[in-house]
């Protein structure tokens, strides 16, 4: 069933349908942008891994990525989207902060309950 999220802020009125099966895509990260008018498009990849019981990766090897989707969106509104992730990334700096200063201590602790042999440095 699709849901209908209605948004009125100043500056930003409409209405949003949302089905429920719409997918999710991760990605390590963008390995192309071709900027353009009047559309741009990003080349989204993963990091591929070593081959199991294969050699690791030398220091200043090649990495291997994988494309996993590009994205085509109007240029005008891909710097809209920039400047809102970076006034949003700003707005709560802090509290992003705060929340790796807590994932990282809570790592630590993880890691340091590991320390079965008693080699922590």
């Amino acid at each position: 069933m699709a849901e209908v999220v209605n948004v009125r802020t100043p500056g930003v009125n409409f209405d949003l349908l949302r089905n429920e099966n719409v997918p999710d895509f991760f990605a390590d990260g963008v390995s192309n942008a071709a900027i353009g008018f009047p559309n741009t498009r990003l080349t989204f990849h993963v990091l591929q891994p070593p081959p199991v019981g294969g050699p690791l990766p030398e220091p200043g090897s090649v990495e291997r990525r994988k494309v996993v989707f590009e994205l085509v969106i109007p240029t005008a509104a891909l710097f809209e989207l920039c400047a809102n992730i970076a006034q949003g990334a700003m707005s709560g700096r802090q509290a992003m902060s705060d929340g790796a200063t807590a994932y990282r201590d809570q790592f630590v602790k993880l890691m340091e309950s590991f320390d079965l042999a008693g080699s922590r440095k």
